[in-house]
């Protein structure tokens, strides 16, 4: 089996939207032991103001690292496509 080509918008999709679930995940986890040690560091106040930033990081912040994904993985297959043009594509071994 040899790649010739990678479509660059949808290996960037799916990089895009694998990033952006993964930091979602990674912030809830955040928010949930944070919120945890924050209420063993800080009584009430302090908990309430953890857990709204942290509701507000976790709207903003994985669309904003899928996006930003989004544009590195096109870059990056693009650049990918050329290279296989010039070597003639890239040798996979495969078994069945």
């Amino acid at each position: 089996m040899k790649i010739q080509k990678v479509d660059p918008v949808g290996w960037a999709n799916v990089s895009a939207i694998t990033t952006a679930i993964i930091v979602f995940i990674g912030l809830l986890l955040l928010i949930i032991f944070g919120s945890l040690l924050g209420d063993a560091i800080e009584k009430a106040g302090g908990l309430r103001q953890l857990i709204g930033n942290g509701i507000v990081a976790i709207i903003f912040i994985p669309p904003l690292c899928g996006f930003v994904t989004w544009i590195f993985t096109w870059i990056y297959i693009s650049i990918l496509n050329r290279s296989l043009e010039k070597i003639g594509g890239l040798q996979i071994d495969t078994s069945e």
